[in-house]
């Protein structure tokens, strides 16, 4: 029974919208008890969470999961709208995944290239103002690997030179203080 009425409420007063986010609304010229019911119905046979607001020109019944509103066309008999709306949701779903994957490689590649070149700056400044020679061995093999490896990363770095990255990313963070140092003489 609960389908047919919200099959007649949609066919009167409901739109979908999947534009930019997932949204099912009913705008109705009700008072509140009606729409709190409504609002509690949906939540006790179907577990589904929707919300209420009022404004000057009525109010508006609304839903905004993806999943309920893909529940409440299955429950409409909307076999071919379900199908249409799901793959445009996984569609959509993809998309973001790869852009937030893409995002984050950027990002990332980023900040291996700044630190990259802060790293061969510092070694740059020591071989200039003291040579390499002076740094202890460990040092010295990391700064002498840099400057041959200027795009590897920290995880590269350290498999190359056989150590953790933790103890590389020290060894280098001791590299940048004795830069600071000659800088500031």
């Amino acid at each position: 029974m609960f389908g047919s009425f919200l099959k007649g409420l949609l066919l009167s007063c409901g739109s979908i919208s999947v534009k930019e986010s997932y949204h099912l609304e009913f705008n109705l010229k009700t008072n509140n008890i009606f729409k709190e019911d409504l609002v509690r119905t949906f939540k006790s046979l179907l577990g589904v969470n929707a919300r209420f607001f009022n404004r000057s020109k009525g109010s508006k019944v609304y839903i905004k999961s993806r999943d309920d509103i893909l529940n409440i066309l299955e429950l409409l008999n909307a076999k071919e709208k379900v199908k249409e709306l799901s793959e445009l949701m996984d569609i959509r779903d993809l998309r973001s995944n790869v852009t937030r994957t893409i995002n984050l490689i950027s990002a990332n590649s980023s900040k291996t290239a700044h630190s990259s070149i802060k790293q061969i700056k510092d070694i740059q400044i020591i071989q200039e103002s003291i040579g390499l020679d002076s740094l202890p061995y460990d040092l010295k093999q990391i700064a002498a690997f840099r400057l041959e490896n200027e795009d590897a990363s920290l995880s590269n770095m350290a498999e190359s030179l056989s150590m953790k990255k933790s103890t590389l990313y020290n060894k280098l963070k001791k590299i940048s203080k004795i830069a600071e140092s000659l800088k500031n003489t």
